[in-house]
């Protein structure tokens, strides 16, 4: 049995699953940027606009940075894309924080007016 469970595991695949969820980290950022921009321009709510913009030059980093890290990583096991990089992760908390922040408020502005 413990035979068959070691056969099924795929060693190099960790790279590939981190990869795959930071782009998708990426894409709903982005998401969440593409939809406050839709709302500056829609409601002339300058500062969705604004944010809007700069959450989608923040999904474009996080985007690049999984891209670069990954190929930077292939076939080198057990480098992780935050290697190096110990702030990184609370930076993304934090951004994704405030764009969500941002989100609720123009949506409460937007439902109030």
């Amino acid at each position: 049995m413990a035979r068959d469970a070691n056969r099924l595991a795929d060693p190099g695949a960790q790279l590939e699953r981190t990869s795959l969820a930071w782009t998708r980290t990426a894409v709903s950022i982005a998401a969440c940027g593409a939809l406050l921009v839709r709302t500056g321009f829609v409601d002339h709510f300058v500062p969705a606009l604004a944010g809007g913009a700069v959450v989608l030059l923040a999904a474009g980093a996080v985007f690049l940075l999984a891209s670069l890290r990954y190929h930077a990583t292939k076939g080198r096991p057990g480098l992780h894309l935050l290697v190096g990089h110990p702030y990184a992760v609370r930076g993304l908390t934090v951004l994704v924080t405030l764009a969500s922040g941002l989100a609720a408020a123009v949506c409460l502005a937007t439902a109030l007016a």
